[in-house]
């Protein structure tokens, strides 16, 4: 198991005993969001991502 499935596994535990039960992920990138997705997270429609450039 590498670094980030551990810290993954480490910050689910801890946020997992303070009862919270949904986490909202913003991420970039082919390699990012096919860790994510390996860790059981999902693609949704729940809100949007914006963003303004100045």
């Amino acid at each position: 198991m590498g670094i980030g499935k551990k810290l993954m596994n480490f910050f689910k535990g801890e946020i997992k005993r303070e009862n919270v039960n949904k986490i909202f992920l913003i991420t970039g990138g082919e390699s990012a969001s096919k860790f994510y997705s390996n860790n059981k997270f999902e693609i949704t429609n729940d809100g949007f991502m914006m963003e303004l450039e100045l």
